[in-house]
């Protein structure tokens, strides 16, 4: 318990290097028309955090970087064994850091995953907001209504196989959105 109140006594930003920055993680926001307001977009906004990369360090009390505060408390040790070497094992975490090329490929990969639900014809914007030696990234996405299958073309044999194919596929596409 001591050691617990020893490190969070310590601010984080404190023992990052200097140049370095920890990424928070991402923050997702819609750009919507009226015609998307009835759906629920929350799901959705779980969905995409969950997809941009690179993945946000543990944290305690919503943004507090705990591991990564251990990690550097750590890092002054003479080898790698030892008592802060253990704690540094097993309670410490490697800062993530962020950099602006993952920007474009976090936006690439938001707007590929939205294709794959059905909504095409969007466009996601991203940027990096830096405060003190922590970011965030925060994408803002202008969504467009989710497509519908309306018709699908099987084109199968008069075989049984060919037959059931067709058969399913079109009791349980017809009027559900495009998921790949």
């Amino acid at each position: 318990i001591l050691v617990v109140l020893f490190l969070t006594s310590c601010r984080v930003s404190k023992l990052i290097p200097e140049g370095d920055k920890v990424f928070l993680g991402s923050k997702i926001s819609f750009d919507q028309s009226d015609s998307l307001s009835h759906q629920n977009l929350g799901a959705l906004k779980t969905e995409l955090t969950e997809v941009s990369r690179p993945l946000p360090n543990t944290t305690l009390f919503v943004k507090y970087p705990f591991k990564v505060l251990v990690h550097y408390a750590m890092l002054n040790r003479k080898s790698d064994k030892g008592i802060k070497a253990w704690i540094d094992k097993k309670l410490g975490e490697k800062p993530v850091k962020f950099n602006t090329s993952l920007l474009d490929k976090n936006k690439k990969n938001l707007n590929d995953y939205l294709k794959n639900k059905g909504y095409f014809n969007n466009s996601v914007q991203g940027n990096i907001e830096n405060v003190g030696k922590f970011s965030n990234a925060d994408y803002i996405i202008k969504l467009n209504q989710r497509y519908l299958i309306d018709s699908v073309l099987v084109v199968a044999n008069n075989e049984p196989i060919g037959v059931d194919f067709k058969t399913i596929a079109l009791k349980n596409t017809i009027g559900k959105h495009f998921d790949l």
